[in-house]
């Protein structure tokens, strides 16, 4: 990987390394494995990052990390985007997306390259929908330093107190375990915006739309049930746990939710926590150009949105949305 700028009056008498930095956007990490062990040359000559500048300087650094490792694209992973830096694939249930210490569980980066794989958004094993990889470090950097924008829909129990809002409670590791997340104040910020797309009064059930504000581990999960309105299959934070929460006064808005045997026998619907990620938007650090990427609603959650009476039409609308 190699970048090249012309040094201007900004950079007269400021050292190489923050050149670098300011017109190509490199990391310290990657300005550091430069100098160590990549090739650093001004005006055709050897220099280092520390090495001052003048303007008009030449300046070409090469990096020990390649653009991109070789991949072998599985048939049954629909491909989203593909670019020389970056990958977008839909997700199905049941792959986690980083290694895990259970290697008996598939892996999504494992499947797509024996190299290391930069995964920029992460899903849970059993959440489906888009999953951007960035294919060197380079590129995984720059798109954290720029506005990303990520969509969710899930199928929840009950119906929110208002068509639209946003639950802002923080979130933090539960005392009793490795896994679970809970609300608490002592928690790290986090704030999810949802809007309500259709309520099915019969099942109640909903169709909503989450946009995540922060990134916290399993949040939207967490605040659903938060609310009142967990996720339809949940095992982790769904009925049983809303439950469970009512009774030691844990989630304030849960209580006016009243759970029947109805509500459980629904749950049985899925095998999984009905959510998906469903639109992702992001600046290409290659081209520049803002990428807005769309994944349809898979077949099992379409299938409960048929079980609660939602014509097929309304089905299409709301898959574009």
């Amino acid at each position: 990987m190699i970048f090249r700028y012309t040094a201007d009056s900004v950079d007269a008498g400021t050292s190489a390394g923050s050149g670098l930095k300011r017109h190509c956007g490199l990391s310290p990490t990657l300005v550091k494995a430069i100098r160590l062990h990549g090739n650093l040359e001004i005006n055709g000559h050897f220099a280092r990052m520390k090495t001052l500048l003048q303007e008009g300087d030449m300046i070409v650094a090469e990096s020990p990390q390649p653009d991109s490792p070789a991949l072998h694209l599985p048939a049954d992973l629909p491909l989203l985007y593909q670019s020389p830096w970056l990958l977008a694939l839909s997700k199905p249930a049941g792959i986690v997306v980083h290694p895990s210490l259970n290697k008996n569980l598939p892996d999504l980066c494992s499947l797509l390259s024996d190299q290391a794989l930069h995964p920029v958004n992460r899903l849970d094993r059993d959440t489906t929908g888009i999953v951007l990889l960035a294919l060197n470090g380079h590129a995984h950097w720059l798109l954290t330093q720029s506005p990303m924008e990520k969509r969710y829909l899930a199928i929840v129990h009950g119906r929110f107190s208002e068509k639209e809002g946003c639950i802002q409670a923080a979130i933090r590791r539960a005392s009793d375990s490795i896994i679970l997340r809970e609300v608490g104040e002592d928690g790290k910020r986090a704030e999810t915006l949802w809007q309500e797309l259709d309520y099915f009064p019969s099942n109640d059930l909903s169709l909503v739309s989450f946009v995540l504000k922060s990134g916290r581990t399993h949040q939207i999960r967490v605040h659903a049930r938060y609310a009142g309105c967990p996720l339809l299959g949940d095992s982790l934070y769904g009925l049983n746990s809303l439950h469970a929460a009512i009774e030691k006064a844990q989630a304030p808005e849960a209580s006016a939710q009243v759970l029947s045997a109805d509500h459980f026998k629904l749950d049985r619907l899925m095998d999984r926590q009905a959510l998906h990620a469903e639109a992702l938007s992001f600046t290409d650090p290659q081209s520049k150009k803002r990428i807005h990427l769309k994944d349809p609603l898979p077949e099992d959650m379409l299938t409960v949105l048929r079980h609660c009476g939602l014509p097929e039409k309304s089905l299409s609308d709301q898959i574009r949305l």
